[in-house]
């Protein structure tokens, strides 16, 4: 059994957001050199630590592929990284921030990060392999995940990826 599943459309989505962005902070970073304004500066850095708060679960926390390989092993990849552990370190699976993430889900990992999915169009079909990985895993989710997941980003939707993981 060798299942992998990718979030198609969301690589280019998140490099060109954080790109843009990036871009953005060399302007703001411009005025901040420039500027004596107390208030204007609280802003700009406030701006900036957001940018880079994004930045870091965007790049290296949001899983766009995961899959379950013939060994055992739970692989996924984010835009920056790639990991792999035993199925059996799952603890569950569900909102990481209660109310405040609803369309997100964290597989909570023993031992090591854990990653985040989007509960876009196509997440059942995540969660049933998950399911039928290990059987006795918990996956909470609310109705309003289950909204964001039928309502998500135009495009980008989870799809069954064909020989497994591997590739970009």
């Amino acid at each position: 059994m060798n299942e992998t599943y990718r979030l198609s459309r969301f690589r280019p989505i998140a490099i060109g957001a954080i790109g843009v962005l990036c871009l953005v902070a060399i302007a703001i970073v411009r005025e901040l050199l420039s500027t004596r304004d107390p208030i204007l500066v609280l802003f700009i850095l406030l701006w900036l630590g957001a940018l880079a708060w994004n930045g870091y679960w965007f790049l290296f926390r949001m899983a766009y592929e995961i899959g379950i390989t013939e060994g055992g092993q739970l692989h996924w990849r984010t835009v920056l990284s790639a990991h792999e552990v035993p199925l059996e370190h799952i603890e569950s699976v569900k909102s990481p921030f209660g109310w405040f993430s609803r369309g997100l889900l964290r597989i909570n990992v023993r031992d090591h990060t854990s990653p985040l999915l989007m509960s876009a169009p196509g997440f059942t079909q995540v969660a049933e392999a998950l399911v039928r990985a290990r059987p006795d895993l918990s996956i909470t989710t609310g109705r309003l995940d289950v909204a964001v997941g039928r309502s998500g980003i135009p495009g980008v939707r989870w799809q069954a990826r064909l020989g497994g993981g591997g590739g970009s």
